[in-house]
């Protein structure tokens, strides 16, 4: 396995980060970090990329609620039964894969809720790792200027990490 000095630098932070967030999770309500962790796995036995995102309940949950006018209770007991269309939906738009210059559409696969977060599951069937792609991820970033989106990409034991924020929203890999 190699990972390069910047990808390990990467990784590192991107730990240490959600570190702190553990941390303060428990002790502050409201949180003041805008940040998602996305992970992609290539897995050559099914020749699809498994992704996962990593969000704020409370984040996604403010933009669902904004752009729907009504209440959610996101992973909760009471949960609105438009939940996983709408995050299929604004997942969609904000979250982008192209495989030469070609939008690819994935398969919302569920949702899971921990504690303060919600994990997405999404993946994308016949992904070809061998030909250029690119990413746009523009999660959360429209109402949220500070949010940064984290992305690490593994292929045969390589990670390739990426970061996204409002002015940087498309990187290639």
């Amino acid at each position: 396995m190699r990972i390069s000095k910047s990808d390990l630098s990467d990784l590192t932070k991107t730990i240490f980060l959600f570190s702190l967030i553990g941390l303060f999770s428990y002790s502050v309500s409201a949180h003041k970090f805008y940040v998602s962790l996305t992970e992609m796995n290539y897995n050559p036995e099914s020749k699809s990329l498994e992704v996962s995102i990593k969000l704020f309940i409370d984040d996604i949950e403010d933009v669902l609620e904004l752009k729907k006018d009504t209440r959610f209770f996101l992973c909760t007991e009471k949960e609105n039964a438009e939940v996983n269309k709408l995050l299929k939906e604004y997942t969609q738009k904000h979250f982008q894969l192209n495989s030469q210059d070609n939008l690819m559409t994935f398969e919302y696969v569920g949702k899971s809720c921990e504690q303060d977060y919600i994990y997405l599951f999404l993946e994308y069937k016949d992904f070809d790792p061998k030909v250029d792609h690119s990413l746009q991820n523009t999660l959360l970033t429209d109402d949220f200027h500070e949010q940064h989106n984290k992305v690490n990409y593994s292929r045969e034991g390589i990670v390739k990490s990426f970061s996204f924020t409002k002015d940087k929203t498309t990187q290639a890999f």
